[in-house]
């Protein structure tokens, strides 16, 4: 069975798969702004604001199981990208996306009881991003989500649940943490937010492939 080390439910049937997509989600959009904050002239040349959320869009639509959420989620995106101005618009948008899906869901039965769809970031996770009248303050919002689902926090998570022989093979793509120099060329190699995403949907492409192999192979020996 899944373990699942931040989206774990309270039983096996609650949070898990769709929580754990909502965190890739929402770290592709703030990986693309990295990027792109990285380079000597940012959101200048070839930057595609609605890259990450067009993405998000197509593999909602086609691979989510639930297709009551894929529709639900189609209709709460449905004017993307009437938002999507600014380079931090990404960022924000699908946060506001995801609240707005959590303040839907909230006391439906696919709730977890222990871990309740409230509005994210909470108080105590960002008193600064509320002002005195329980307002969200948007440039503070923007500055949490950027920290707390930078790719800064990716490796150290991982290397808490897993030995470094589990993560990485060899010393070409170990952890590197401040001072710590590049070792090979695959080190120093930044990739961009749209191979992050090829990737990832030529390696679902290919799994359903092999699904679908596997099934006419089943249907091919059992006709004989």
């Amino acid at each position: 069975s899944t373990e699942w080390a931040h989206c774990k439910g309270s039983t096996p049937n609650y949070r898990g798969f769709p929580c754990s997509l909502w965190t890739l989600f929402h770290s592709l959009t703030v990986r693309q702004y990295e990027l792109e904050m990285a380079k000597l002239k940012p959101f200048e040349q070839r930057f595609n604001l609605r890259e990450v959320i067009d993405s998000v869009r197509f593999f909602v639509k086609h691979f989510f199981r639930c297709s009551e959420c894929s529709k639900n989620f189609k209709k709460e995106t449905y004017d993307y990208l009437d938002h999507l101005k600014k380079p931090q618009d990404a960022v924000l948008y699908l946060w506001k996306v995801h609240n707005s899906v959590n303040k839907r869901l909230a006391n439906d039965i696919t709730e977890d009881p222990v871990y309740p769809k409230d509005q994210f970031p909470s108080k105590t996770l960002c008193p600064d991003c509320y002002d005195n009248n329980n307002q969200w303050i948007e440039q503070r919002v923007f500055d949490f989500l950027v920290s707390f689902y930078s790719s800064k926090n990716m490796l150290p998570t991982i290397h808490h649940y897993l030995p470094e022989d589990k993560i990485f093979s060899g010393n070409l793509a170990k952890p590197r943490f401040k001072g710590q120099k590049a070792k090979s060329i695959l080190d120093k190699f930044q990739p961009s937010t749209g191979l992050y995403i090829g990737i990832f949907f030529i390696s679902v492409f290919g799994l359903m492939l092999l699904f679908i192999g596997i099934r006419k192979s089943r249907a091919i020996f059992g006709s004989r």
